[in-house]
């Protein structure tokens, strides 16, 4: 409805309760506004023939008292520059519902901007702008220029400013209500998202506490508390969260799944996976960072060394055969996979994936994306029909994935996967698990890649040190006087010390006396010293020690990933 219509019978009415409707300067000023501003009837009757003529319910927001705590909630949603320039005034915050006085609540624009602005649906309310700006005022404080030119700077300031500026402000209410005027819950997170990134932060976790709104990111496999926000602060952020991710707003007792295509810094690309989950103190939302514009990594910048390296390269380049590389969930699997597919990916080469989800989309390769129609057992029974060469498979889940993929690796194709298990002997038990027999693990050319990722010591404060010698004799280093180093913190690392990840592996080659040993049902610990006394294998914790004394990585990065 415009406010033309609306304008139109409010003159209805005003002849059926005869009074005389004087004539208006412009079609988007509301004619109970110029009645009032005329002194022809008050606040209180023209919100009655609004509510009439609107069909919507009418609320005197100067007739509500609003809390302290609310208020600052409420400046949260709507900064004040913005509640002035549309005349509105949020009264309530339910679920996913904001309770919204407007001066026009059928300006359907300006209701989806403030769901957006707010992460939530609105019920809106009809009123006189008479009586929002009076309650504009007392609650949000007078209007005045510099709100309008605080707004501007806000958008055009420096992330660095940006940052600097938000850091000085403390987590209590008070202190955090100086902030909120300026900036919106959209702009709060895209501060947040800007310092992940900045960052080179893989996730960010939003979590409800008891008192608090804490905000970590996961960095170099490692999490951190970034953020501390007041808990009223949780409804608002955790709804735009849900908005932008395209989750239901409607839903959250039950975990959901969503995606944001996102730009921040320098217009880099940055696509999130998001998921939430409800806790007892309200929803957790965790978004994982995909940096689409990250260089790829190539197989020779994984961390191999020279034995480890010629395996698989020589591997992957046989006709048919099976690569596994285990680990952990964020052990590097997936990075590893792509820099072999990078490295095998030409023009006389057909490639085709199934992920969950596709990461990173890699340029020449057919990739397919899992959902409730395509799983990784349905997509590899129709991948043999696409004649490929090399088949990508994100993982290894059960039975039937693991004996489609096994029988595509002996019938002239190369099958790359992930499984998850401790060590790369500790593979063979986990086929057990899933019922393949051994007989079914008879493949001429089979390896696997056990990985783990340990941080690098920052290069910009990087300095000698002794550890302590027990440590390093646990470890097995007998060089107690050898060179060894730390970092000790700086703004490069962010006080960390550490400044990214490289890789660790352990690669084991089956070959016949090893598959015999697995035929004869060989315990992982019997292989895997088997590999290493013949094969010239290195284990996790070897690889990692190695690391340590060439300086790359510390001792206590040792320990805690080995």
């Amino acid at each position: 409805m415009e406010i033309e219509e609306i304008n139109h019978k409010l003159k209805h009415l005003l002849e059926i309760n005869k009074i005389s409707a004087p004539s208006l300067n412009s079609k988007n000023v509301l004619l109970t506004d110029t009645l009032i501003d005329k002194n022809l009837i008050s606040p209180e009757i023209a919100n009655t023939l609004l509510e009439e003529a609107m069909g919507i319910q009418s609320l005197d927001p100067t007739l509500i008292h609003c809390s302290e705590r609310f208020l600052c909630h409420a400046k949260a949603l709507i900064p004040k520059n913005i509640a002035y320039q549309y005349h509105v005034f949020p009264v309530k915050h339910e679920q996913n519902f904001v309770h919204l006085i407007m001066h026009n609540p059928f300006d359907k624009k300006t209701i989806k901007y403030f769901e957006y602005i707010t992460g939530s649906r609105i019920k809106p309310y009809c009123c006189s702008m008479n009586r929002i700006v009076e309650s504009l005022k007392k609650n949000y404080g007078r209007f005045s220029e510099s709100d309008n030119s605080q707004d501007k700077d806000s958008e055009s300031i420096t992330i660095e400013k940006y940052i600097s500026k938000i850091k000085k402000i403390q987590t209590s209410e008070s202190n955090f209500e100086k902030i909120i005027n300026h900036f919106s819950v959209i702009q709060i997170l895209q501060y947040v998202l800007n310092q992940a990134v900045s960052q080179d932060a893989t996730d960010i976790h939003f979590e409800p506490m008891e008192n608090t709104y804490r905000i970590r990111i996961r960095k170099d496999g490692v999490m951190k508390t970034i953020w501390c926000f007041p808990e009223i602060v949780k409804a608002s952020i955790t709804g735009r969260l849900k908005l932008i991710s395209n989750m239901n707003l409607n839903i959250n007792n039950v975990p959901q799944d969503g995606n944001i295509n996102y730009n921040v810094v320098n217009c880099k690309r940055i696509d999130i996976r998001s998921a939430s989950i409800p806790t007892s103190y309200g929803e957790k939302v965790t978004l994982r960072i995909l940096d689409k514009s990250k260089k790829k990594i190539e197989l020779t910048d994984l961390g191999m060394n020279h034995r480890d390296f010629e395996l698989i390269n020589q591997s992957i380049r046989k006709p048919n055969g099976m690569v596994l590389v285990t680990g952990p969930t964020g052990s590097g699997k997936t990075t590893t996979l792509y820099a072999i597919i990078e490295a095998l990916n030409k023009d006389n080469v057909n490639i085709m994936t199934i992920e969950d989800p596709i990461e990173y989309q890699l340029k020449g390769i057919s990739q397919t994306q899992c959902s409730d129609k395509i799983t990784y057992s349905s997509a590899l029974r129709h991948f043999v029909r696409q004649d490929p060469d090399i088949i990508m498979i994100g993982e290894i889940r059960d039975k039937e994935s693991a004996d489609i993929a096994l029988n595509a690796s002996m019938t002239g194709h190369i099958v790359l996967s992930t499984l998850h298990s401790n060590d790369a002997a500790s593979s063979f038990n986990r086929f057990k698990l899933m019922n393949i027999t051994p007989d079914s693990l008879n493949i001429s050319n089979f390896s696997v890649i056990a990985q783990r990722l340990v941080r690098k010591i920052c290069p910009h404060c990087k300095e000698q040190y002794l550890p302590n010698k027990e440590l390093l004799k646990s470890l097995g280093v007998e060089n107690e006087d050898g060179t060894y180093f730390k970092g000790i913190g700086c703004n490069h690392c962010l006080g960390t010390g550490y400044s990214g990840r490289i890789g660790i592996f352990e690669c084991l080659e089956v070959n016949e006396t090893i598959f015999n040993m697995i035929v004869n049902h060989q315990s992982s610990h019997v292989i895997k010293s088997y590999a290493i006394e013949n094969d010239g294998m290195t284990s996790l914790r070897e690889a990692a020690v190695k690391k340590f004394k060439s300086g790359v990585t510390t001792i206590d990065e040792v320990f805690r990933v080995t």
